[in-house]
């Protein structure tokens, strides 16, 4: 019968911790894209700037989704 408790409480602290760790990575996973998205974001901003900076009667936007002005 202890055997079966111990088992049976190292079973419930795996579950436990692998619980706590999975919400960890999802949100390690989230905020990694997120930060990956603003910088594809300012990188456009740069190009952007250094096109009309160049040449302001150039008409340069950007966009974070696929379509095209």
């Amino acid at each position: 019968m202890k055997r079966a408790m111990k088992w049976l409480a190292a079973i419930v602290a795996t579950v436990i911790v692998l619980g706590v760790a999975g919400d960890f990575a999802l949100t390690a996973w989230i905020a990694h894209k997120k930060n990956e998205e603003a910088h594809s974001m300012h990188e456009g901003h740069v190009i952007v700037d250094a096109i009309k900076a160049h040449d302001p009667s150039i008409n340069a936007t950007w966009t974070t989704d696929e379509r095209t002005a």
